[in-house]
């Protein structure tokens, strides 16, 4: 009785698939290219979209076919003009925009070198302790010329950075 109860979900898979788990063969259908096109109701192709890509390279230039051409593509394979459509945009997207770099934050300020000297020297003499002192954060300010704001964000990202871990570990000789 158990293992008949095991077998139900099994013949309700195979019988949602097109086949029977005990009419046909005996056991359940198999599933392969033939079985797939009865189940989804379309012809399953390889590379449906190959005739897609060969159009596109053909039409660089101009990468938007007409009406009848978007047609002739369904046809060709076998998905609609809506799915052809969809499909033109992103490969537009995709292949036939140049790729723009990144464009640098303007909001991320880089400070110059001395002053990272400074903070990365401050941070080697107080790799044991890394939250300076009020009387210590005024001199760092003074010294690099930050606001109370750029200073704290710098410390806390060479902290998050794990600045702090490779000075402890190595010394001077973790900063570069």
């Amino acid at each position: 009785r158990a293992r008949a109860a095991a077998s139900e979900p099994a013949a309700r898979a195979a019988r949602r698939a097109g086949g029977a788990a005990g009419g046909r063969g005996g056991g359940q259908a198999a599933l392969n290219a033939e079985n797939l096109s009865d189940i989804m109701g379309r012809v399953v192709k390889a590379r449906p979209n190959a005739p897609l890509h060969d159009w596109l390279k053909q039409h660089r230039d101009n990468p938007y076919p007409t009406k009848s051409e978007r047609n002739s593509l369904a046809q060709a394979t076998g998905l609609t003009n809506k799915q052809i459509d969809h499909w033109f945009v992103n490969a537009r997207q995709r292949y036939c925009q140049p790729r723009q770099r990144r464009q640098p934050n303007p909001n991320y300020a880089r400070y110059p070198k001395e002053v990272t000297d400074i903070l990365t020297r401050w941070l080697i003499l107080h790799r044991d302790n890394t939250y300076p002192t009020p009387k210590e954060c005024k001199e760092l300010l003074q010294a690099t010329n930050l606001r109370s704001r750029q200073l704290q964000n710098w410390l806390t990202n060479a902290r998050k950075r794990g600045l702090v871990q490779r000075l402890r570990q190595g010394g001077e000789g973790g900063v570069d």
